[in-house]
């Protein structure tokens, strides 16, 4: 009797120093696993092997490891393997949560593709508790559904939001970016009076610290003055812009925004006033400023200017995409193909491997109807995850039409940027 209540008893401990070493060794693996998840040091590769090395070593995976590994596929805009991990969970028998759920509904979001996000919103709503849709699932939707236009079902997100949780700047703010973008102009009108209005009032946001916050309002405020200025609205625009002066509330973005109205009217004189009223107020320029800048002297033929806004963007560090773009396409047109290459390499040495760096050298061999070229680069931005406009597509379709050897590829090709 003795001996059977000592065994058992040891047979307790063993179990309870094998949970205790399982417990620490997750933990363990946890840790390297963060540690390849920080801002300045992400490595995808090395998180998957740490990944496969619990697995061959017995040690039991939670959502916390899952959780690392799907921050990374969003960081790295990974669609294949994100889907492919959200699948395997099963095998491990751990049902996804709601971060896993937005880490791959924000993949789509920034793909711009509506059809995976709805059916992963649908599974959502399916699941259990866990990995039901939160706040952060509505606001991705809201933020998806205003990019791509789909302003029915942006409203309709916005009073999910409403109902479920609390609406706040920035969800009325995504709402409005549609409005503008679309162009309608009443709706945009009468949402901007609406956000002003709960601005003042007390209580009309959840979080009143943000509706002075210029972070928010700069955007709101830009979306309107974008408007006004498609619509050629310059009175409209110029008002608000005086509305927003005489309240303190200007900053470089509105700055930027109100340049770019005055650069596609090709007014420079306008432009002048604003960039020395910019500078006055001790503002640096903005990426979205030099784009706009380069883009407008490429324009009137000012091909040095753009050239001196580049270097004086670059002695400022700004290596950003739109910058970029806007050289590489302004070499593009003019057929310089040499420094559209430096421009790139330099761009891509800064770590922006990004497929709208090639439109330009599309667009240049379409004009210069070089069918071979312009469907390798077609096939080298979609090898980069990025999502060319419609337009491109009618483009290349257009430019083989009457070429039997090519139609039935390019065809696959477009086809294969709307899967």
């Amino acid at each position: 009797m003795w001996a059977l209540q000592r065994t058992q008893a040891r047979n307790t401990q063993v179990h309870v120093q094998i949970r205790a070493i399982t417990h620490t060794s997750s933990n363990h693996y946890l840790r390297r696993l963060s540690r390849y998840n920080t801002h300045t040091h992400r490595n995808l590769e090395g998180a998957e092997k740490v990944f496969s090395e619990m697995k061959e070593l017995g040690i039991p995976r939670s959502r916390s490891h899952y959780a690392v590994l799907f921050s990374l596929y969003y960081a790295f805009l990974n669609r294949e393997r994100a889907e492919f991990r959200l699948e395997t969970m099963k095998v491990d028998g751990i049902s996804p949560s709601a971060f896993i759920y937005n880490q791959v509904l924000a993949i789509y979001v920034r793909l711009s593709d509506k059809e995976a996000a709805n059916r992963l919103y649908e599974r959502m709503s399916e699941e259990g508790e866990a990995g039901k849709p939160n706040r952060v699932t509505y606001s991705l939707l809201l933020k998806l559904y205003s990019r791509v236009g789909d302003v029915e079902a942006a409203e309709a997100m916005l009073e999910t939001i409403k109902t479920k949780s609390y609406a706040e700047l920035q969800d009325y703010g995504m709402l409005l970016s549609a409005y503008t973008r679309m162009l309608l102009q009443e709706k945009a009108q009468a949402l901007f009076k609406e956000i002003r209005f709960l601005a003042r009032s007390e209580g009309g946001f959840r979080k009143p610290g943000q509706i002075t916050g210029r972070v928010f309002t700069k955007g709101i405020y830009c979306s309107m003055i974008d408007m006004y200025s498609k619509l050629g609205m310059i009175e409209a625009a110029e008002e608000l812009f005086n509305y927003l002066r005489k309240e303190d509330l200007l900053d470089a973005v509105i700055y930027s925004a109100m340049v770019d109205m005055y650069a596609k009217q090709l007014r420079t004189d306008d432009i002048d006033l604003m960039l020395k009223e910019l500078q006055e107020k001790g503002y640096f320029k903005s990426d979205a400023l030099y784009s706009t800048l380069i883009d407008m002297n490429a324009k009137i033929g000012n091909i040095s200017e753009a050239e001196a806004l580049f270097q004086e963007a670059r002695q400022f560090n700004r290596y950003t995409a739109p910058i970029f773009n806007s050289m590489i396409a302004m070499y593009g047109r003019e057929h310089n193909i040499p420094k559209m290459d430096s421009i790139r390499e330099i761009a891509e040495s800064k770590g922006m491997m990004s497929g709208d760096l090639y439109l330009p050298y599309f667009l240049l061999y379409v004009e210069q109807k070089d069918v071979a070229k312009a469907m390798s680069t077609w096939s080298t931005i979609l090898s980069m995850n990025y999502t060319p406009p419609d337009t491109y597509g009618q483009l290349l379709i257009a430019l083989v039409k009457d070429k039997s050897e090519y139609y039935e590829a390019a065809k696959k090709l477009v086809k294969s940027k709307n899967e």
